[in-house]
C-alpha cells in the first residue's frame, strides 16, 4: 500500500493485521494498493524513486500463531476443509509455489529485504498492532487511529493446534523470523 500525499509504503505480510491497517490507510489517507501482499523488492520495479525515499513499515505476528491464522483464514486459498492442520502444517513445509496467497513457503523478513538486505524503516508486530501503529502514525505525520479488527479468523489459542511435530515442522521452517524477531511457542 503507498500514500503519495503522506510519502509512505506499507508492506502488507499476510495474516499480520493487515486488512485491518490497509482499511484504515485507505479509507483515510489516500492510500493506494496497487496490488496485494507485494513484498519491498516488488515496490521498488514499480515506485523506485518513493521506495528509496518514503517511510516504509510492516508488522509481522508470530510464526506459530501465524499459521494456525493461515489454517483457519475466510479468504484466498482455504485449506481449513480439506485437511487436518497437521495435513495443513506439512503442506506448508513443502509448498514452492508462491501463487499461493499467502505465500506459505516464505518468511516474513524476506518480505523486507532487496539484495538480501533488510530495506524497511519499521517493523510492528501483531501482537502490539495498536502500540506499533501509533508510532507509524507519529512517523508519517497523520492523527493517531484506533484501529478496528477486520479479518478476525474464529478459533482456539494458537498453541491448542501444536503436536511436538508440528510445532517443530513450524520452528524449523519460519526459524528465520523467530531468531530475528524474537518469537517463542507460548507454554
Amino acid at each position: 500500500m503507498i500514500s503519495h500525499k503522506h510519502k509512505f509504503i506499507f508492506i502488507e505480510v499476510p495474516k499480520t493485521g493487515t486488512t485491518t491497517i490497509c482499511s484504515v490507510l485507505k479509507n483515510n489517507f489516500d492510500a493506494v494498493q496497487p496490488h496485494k501482499h507485494l513484498d519491498i523488492e516488488q515496490y521498488k520495479e514499480k515506485f523506485p524513486k518513493e521506495t528509496s525515499s518514503y517511510y516504509k513499515f510492516a508488522f509481522v505476528r508470530n510464526p506459530w500463531s501465524r499459521v494456525v491464522s493461515l489454517y483457519n483464514r475466510k479468504e484466498g486459498i482455504q485449506k481449513k476443509n480439506e485437511m487436518t492442520f497437521v495435513e495443513f502444517v506439512d503442506w506448508i513445509q513443502l509448498a514452492t509455489d508462491t501463487c499461493t496467497m499467502p505465500t506459505p513457503k516464505k518468511n516474513m523478513i524476506d518480505f523486507f529485504k532487496i539484495d538480501n538486505e533488510l530495506k524497511i524503516d519499521f517493523i510492528g508486530k501483531l501482537e502490539n498492532i495498536q502500540k506499533d501503529f501509533n508510532i507509524v502514525c507519529d512517523k508519517i505525520g497523520i492523527p493517531q487511529q484506533q484501529l478496528p479488527h477486520e479479518n478476525k479468523s474464529n478459533h482456539k489459542h494458537y498453541t491448542e493446534y501444536y503436536d511436538d511435530e508440528t510445532k517443530q515442522i513450524v520452528a524449523e521452517k519460519f526459524a528465520k523470523d523467530i531468531e530475528y524477531f524474537g518469537y517463542k511457542f507460548e507454554k
